[in-house]
């Protein structure tokens, strides 16, 4: 039996996922047209506590959040830690008189963009999986199956935004699908005093061969709970059994964990959270009638997995395109829709994420031996030299990344080489001559 078509609405946009990137594009297309927001959980978790580091370059393209609400904006975040197997460094912001990032309780954050698109018009559906796209002749037919049935819904513009967990849709309306990592993460609680006792920086980014060749440990603190996990190429059940090994036996995470709840020594791999996630942006993130955004897109920053950068610049960017077809009355072909794909480029793509996959080549994929002695003689030099401290600080605080200052990361570079030993400036000249 065929699934029945909702006859009742015609939507101008769909969307699809209510992530950072999705939930704010509903925000500026419901004071547009018509939109609907699909999201398959049935609703936000308010008990799913998640701290992201927000980079000050972030605000500029989210500039109608309120920067005094305290439920969104948690605190400011000084104080980001590099480290390795062997060496651990401190970038702060009070070294230049200002914090580096905001930590921001990320589901508040996405809550935010739902109820004020809400307020403006906008349809949000929860508990929906969006399972197939039928083109049709200037609109598109979704399949979506909520409460055990399946239905289609009509609508003139659609936006994947469902991170990684949507690009079987990518593939069915021929737009790229980025390659994808694992991850493994969880959370643990407790009293703000005894949370900033236990873990006294706000973000720590740690890469130990032993741990992942591919990705990063990570930490995000937040008031009273911080979040954990790591970026791998393995299996969820391999990384499961080793985040265990992790939590329960790695020494510079001993003390993280006194008084909190729970106690890793009384979890199971079952209690840890499970996703993937992109690294590098799509060839092509438009089609006919659709583009891709966020996570969907691949815009991540490479080398830390920055996802919020890439929501809010997506999102926002393609919120003035289409708001411009929609007025214009242009339609949404593949060939107006180029001109989300050139934006973002310019926007981030083409500095800021290329220095970042730059950075990401270096430490990643220099193919040396011992894995991460490049990393090795970056912490070295982030520890020796102020202004590589003061270079990953602009970093954090440049508000107009299509103008990235990629000579800072290029000095960097060779400061970077400067503290290889002898035999490894030798073999690995050729690798650095390639980013001058």
């Amino acid at each position: 039996m065929e699934p029945r078509v909702q006859q009742s609405q015609i939507y101008e946009f769909i969307i699809i996922g209510a992530g950072i990137a999705g939930a704010k594009l509903f925000y500026h297309l419901s004071q547009t047209a018509t939109c609907l927001l699909i999201e398959k959980r049935f609703e936000v978790d308010q008990n799913n506590s998640i701290a992201k580091v927000l980079c000050m370059h972030d605000l500029p393209w989210m500039e109608e959040v309120p920067l005094g609400d305290p439920s969104i904006f948690i605190r400011d975040h000084w104080t980001s830690v590099y480290a390795s197997r062997k060496s651990e460094v401190c970038v702060d912001g009070h070294e230049w008189g200002a914090p580096l990032a905001k930590m921001v309780n990320y589901q508040n954050l996405i809550n935010w963009y739902i109820e004020a698109g809400v307020k403006s018009g906008g349809k949000m559906l929860w508990g929906a999986e969006a399972l197939k796209i039928n083109p049709k002749s200037n609109s598109l037919l979704i399949k979506i199956r909520s409460n055990s049935s399946e239905y289609l819904i009509n609508g003139r513009m659609f936006i994947i935004a469902s991170g990684a967990t949507g690009y079987n849709l990518n593939s069915q309306v021929k737009c790229s699908v980025p390659d994808t990592f694992n991850t493994v993460s969880t959370t643990f609680f407790g009293t703000r005093d005894q949370i900033l006792k236990n873990v006294p920086h706000d973000y720590i980014y740690r890469l130990n061969p032993q741990i992942s060749t591919t990705g990063m440990l990570w930490l995000n603190r937040g008031w009273n709970f911080f979040n954990i996990g790591f970026v791998s190429e393995e299996s969820h059940e391999e990384m499961g059994n080793k985040f265990l090994r992790i939590l329960n036996k790695y020494e510079p995470l001993k003390n993280f964990f006194q008084n909190l709840s729970p106690q890793p020594n009384v979890m199971t791999s079952d209690d840890f959270s499970y996703g993937c996630s992109p690294r590098y942006p799509v060839e092509k993130n438009f089609a006919e009638n659709t583009i891709t955004i966020g996570d969907a897109a691949g815009l991540l920053y490479p080398l830390y997995f920055e996802g919020i950068v890439g929501a809010v610049v997506s999102a926002k960017i393609a919120s003035q395109v289409l708001k411009n077809l929609y007025e214009s009355q242009s339609g949404y072909s593949a060939q107006s829709l180029k001109q989300y794909q050139k934006q973002l480029k310019c926007s981030l793509i083409d500095s800021y994420i290329k220095m970042g996959a730059i950075s990401d080549e270096m430490f990643f994929k220099g193919g040396e031996k011992p894995s991460f002695s490049i990393w090795e003689a970056y912490l070295q030099a982030i520890k020796e030299v102020p202004q590589v401290r003061k270079n990953i600080w602009t970093a954090y605080q440049c508000d107009d990344l299509g103008n990235y200052p990629e000579e800072n990361d290029k000095w960097c570079g060779e400061q970077i080489y400067k503290r290889l030993p002898i035999a490894k400036k030798i073999t690995l000249a050729p690798f650095f001559l390639k980013f001058k």
